[in-house]
């Protein structure tokens, strides 16, 4: 059994966005905060939401706008593919790299940030050595076995969210402006209400690049689809 919530948080994007994933069940999630996609990942686990089912997920309502696959397509793939891969994404053009040094290209002090967690986590690992390929996986697009996605909220997910908060020269740099540049970014008095500052933090960009670090140091199979 597949289970994939959707995230919205506005009804406009449940009628626009998410015309082509209706196999997934909508989340209504109207207040955010500076976890973003990764709080409400959090929040399912803590729920206990993936209980029940074979693979599970949680991705946003920009879904079919980034991938262009449908539910459709996903659910058919799934539920039909010949193996049991613990994680299925939807990246096949982009090669394995090192995700920490390439976040360096658009947040300066990402690599920064990774190495003290790798060390006040104790990952035992040169999480910056360019021979650490991962899995390009992005935006938090990605279904993992029920037991897999346990498994990475926490190891992973949960203790990586408290090391940000508790360990203080992590929590200065994940406080400090990403620098973050998009189209569609939020404006400075739309970040204030979910980071608390006209900027957005550096909170959800290291927890998006985490899951695929999870699947590289746990060694788990990644079926791009």
């Amino acid at each position: 059994m597949l289970r994939v919530r959707q995230i919205y948080y506005k009804n406009t994007q449940l009628h626009f966005n998410m015309r082509d994933t209706n196999d997934f069940i909508p989340l209504f999630n109207p207040t955010s905060n500076h976890l973003l996609e990764s709080g409400v990942i959090k929040k399912m686990y803590e729920e206990q939401d993936y209980n029940d089912c074979e693979y599970y997920g949680v991705v946003s309502h920009k879904f079919y706008k980034k991938i262009h696959k449908t539910s459709s397509y996903v659910k058919y793939q799934i539920e039909n593919y010949q193996t049991k891969p613990d994680v299925f994404s939807f990246f096949k053009k982009n090669p394995k790299l090192n995700l920490v040094n390439q976040g360096n290209t658009w947040h300066s002090l990402f690599s920064d940030i990774y190495v003290r967690l790798a060390k006040v986590l104790e990952w035992d690992i040169d999480i910056t050595n360019p021979r650490h390929k991962m899995e390009g996986i992005y935006s938090n697009h990605w279904i993992a076995k029920s037991e897999v996605y346990e498994e990475y909220c926490k190891n992973y997910l949960i203790p990586v969210i408290n090391a940000l908060e508790s360990d203080k020269k992590l929590n200065r740099m994940v406080w400090s402006d990403s620098n973050y540049i998009s189209h569609d970014r939020l404006n400075a008095e739309q970040c204030k209400k979910i980071f608390n500052r006209p900027y957005y933090t550096y909170h959800c960009f290291i927890l998006e690049r985490l899951f695929p670090i999870f699947c590289y140091l746990e060694e788990k199979t990644v079926c791009h689809i």
